[in-house]
């Protein structure tokens, strides 16, 4: 195996989507930073009022409301590296020689994940690194603990494992870079929708309102009026907590919205999903017919 990861890292550093991508995920948080920046203006003139000066007041987001913006479309982009980076493989012919030429096809399957997620792990780290010294340049601060932000930039980095690993899965099923693309922005897509609604299902508050009385003996009563759209029923509201956190896509969502209730959690569910499409995918790429 240690020939086929040479000779992966060496064809990943020559990529050129690899680093397109990185570029992209660049300007993404870059103009996510500038998105966030909050101004408000004041005016100022002499007595006579012919006079008028405007002030205007910046003021930057913390620094951990806007590094995580990316995360609930980071799986966007590396279905898109892995499905063309992986592509080529399969239809310039590269895999099939691989088998040709004697290697053992779980140890191919395996060499290419592993240099996968090695790419995906240097994209999000890279991407958070540059986001935050942007942001600590121009003046934004760290509105939580070290040791959560450490904690949030782990499960950052295990998001992007997992979604490598689905996008890999998928592209051992099609053994075609467009097609797999394709098949990997539409998983992305109903992920990320079916993340939003849960979250904001899991969001809502209980009550609507709140109207106080005083009674005849004089004590105060607070009457509610219950949200409909609230998640009452126990079960229901940790069937969907488990929907959440399971996919690596609703746990983007959560990191965006710095939502960290249920975070010690996501690393064993994002393992497992690594683990889970990693043995999916080599159980298709041992049965499939390499063209």
């Amino acid at each position: 195996m240690s020939r086929l990861l040479r000779a992966g890292f060496v064809r990943l550093w020559k990529s050129k989507i690899f680093w397109w991508c990185l570029i992209f995920l660049v300007f993404m948080e870059i103009m996510a930073f500038n998105a966030n920046v909050m101004t408000s203006s004041s005016v100022t003139s002499d007595e006579t009022g012919r006079f008028e000066e405007t002030v205007t007041y910046i003021k930057y987001m913390d620094l951990e409301d806007v590094v995580f913006m990316i995360m609930p479309y980071f799986g966007f982009v590396i279905s898109v590296f892995v499905s063309l980076y992986m592509g080529t493989e399969y239809e310039d012919g590269t895999m099939r020689n691989k088998v040709i030429a004697g290697h053992n096809r779980t140890s191919i399957y395996l060499a290419e994940t592993i240099v996968c997620t090695v790419a995906a792990v240097f994209l999000c780290i890279v991407t958070i690194a540059v986001s935050a010294l942007i942001d600590l340049v121009w003046g934004s601060e760290l509105g939580i603990g070290v040791w959560i932000l450490l904690r949030m930039v782990f499960a950052s980095v295990l998001i992007a494992v997992a979604c490598s690993g689905i996008a890999l899965s998928t592209v051992a099923w099609m053994q075609q870079g467009k097609s797999a693309l394709v098949i990997n922005l539409v998983i992305f897509f109903l992920m990320l929708f079916l993340g939003m609604w849960i979250d904001s299902r899991l969001g809502e508050k209980e009550y609507l309102h709140s109207r106080w009385r005083i009674s005849e003996e004089g004590e105060v009563i607070e009457n509610k009026t219950p949200n409909p759209n609230y998640v009452w029923n126990p079960a229901e509201r940790a069937a969907m907590e488990f929907v959440e956190d399971i996919f690596p896509v609703g746990q983007g969502i959560q990191l965006a919205s710095v939502e960290l209730a249920r975070i010690e959690r996501w690393p064993a569910f994002a393992l497992g999903v690594t683990v889970a499409t990693t043995g999916i995918g080599v159980f298709l790429f041992r049965k499939k017919d390499i063209r």
